[in-house]
């Protein structure tokens, strides 16, 4: 559904306000959120089951039912496929209609579940520590274990690697034979990982310590400080724009060198941010189960 008065909370906040590009309200609260940056398209699951496609003007492309206890999802930018997490053991890998293509069941359970930009990766981690990087018709390239369990992960675009981050104590990269190529300690809880899209810009949303960022060599680059307690993170593909959301619902568009483009504080709890690649457009999602797309212009 399209927007026509946009909330005022927007309007309220200090820098450039956005405009809505559309809204849109699930039929149940909000599970998890993923975007497809080169297809335009962002998928939606929510806590009843359903997985939702939307296109770049906000329009149900697909919808699926039955991804019961879906907890995680990981889509390609290409838009082609997918992976989601059902409860504790099952990883399902999708095709672009949304539809299974494969399912794994696993006794440990999984912690995280990454995808390459063009679908033909996916990196599976554990609760136990162990990670496994396949192919996308299930052969397996590399099997490694890491000193905590991975909750994050991003595989980059330019080169065959990918950055992995645990909720406490560990930041690192990896390549695809699964040898760690750097690693760095995070004195820290993690709320998530951002990374963009060439690697030059990795950033840690890690509570009271703001918005670490690192080179991509894991060199520390200082940090973005903003008010509040941020949990939530997402950068564009370039890393010239940083959304980010706190635990006490402040929202914050950042420009690459860390001034605040636009700040305010959103009436309802945020559970999932997403950014366009090019940087114009913010996509939250609410707990109770609305979708904005805010758009700059």
């Amino acid at each position: 559904m399209n927007a026509t008065t946009p909330p005022r909370w927007l309007a309220e906040g200090r820098g450039l306000s956005p405009r809505v590009k559309w809204s849109t309200v699930i039929d149940a609260p909000l599970a998890a959120m993923d975007f497809a940056a080169e297809a335009g398209t962002l998928l939606v699951a929510d806590q009843s089951g359903g997985l939702y496609r939307f296109d770049r003007r906000g329009r149900v492309a697909d919808l699926s039912r039955g991804f019961h206890q879906i907890r995680h999802l990981s889509w390609a930018d290409r838009g082609n496929a997918g992976t989601a997490i059902l409860g504790d053991h099952r990883i399902v890998f999708l095709a672009h209609d949304m539809s299974i293509e494969w399912s794994l069941e696993l006794s440990e359970s999984i912690s995280c579940a990454a995808i390459a930009p063009f679908g033909e990766h996916i990196c599976i981690s554990q609760a136990n520590g162990m990670n496994h990087l396949l192919r996308s018709d299930r052969k397996r390239l590399a099997r490694f274990e890491t000193s905590r369990p991975i909750r994050f992960g991003r595989f980059l675009h330019s080169t065959p690697e990918l950055v992995l981050a645990a909720e406490y104590g560990l930041l690192a990269k990896f390549d695809f034979a699964g040898r760690q190529l750097w690693e760095e300690k995070i004195w820290s809880n993690v709320g998530q990982l951002a990374v963009s899209s060439d690697g030059e810009l990795i950033a840690l949303a890690v509570f009271n310590h703001g918005i670490q960022k690192y080179s991509p060599t894991g060199e520390s680059r200082g940090s973005y400080m903003v008010e509040g307690t941020p949990h939530m993170l997402g950068v564009s593909e370039t890393g010239h724009r940083v959304a980010v959301a706190t635990l006490e619902h402040h929202v914050y568009w950042i420009d690459g060198v860390g001034h605040m483009v636009w700040a305010s504080t959103a009436p309802e709890p945020i559970r999932c941010l997403a950014v366009a690649p090019v940087g114009d457009t913010l996509y939250v999602g609410f707990e109770a189960g609305r979708i904005l797309a805010l758009e700059w212009g």
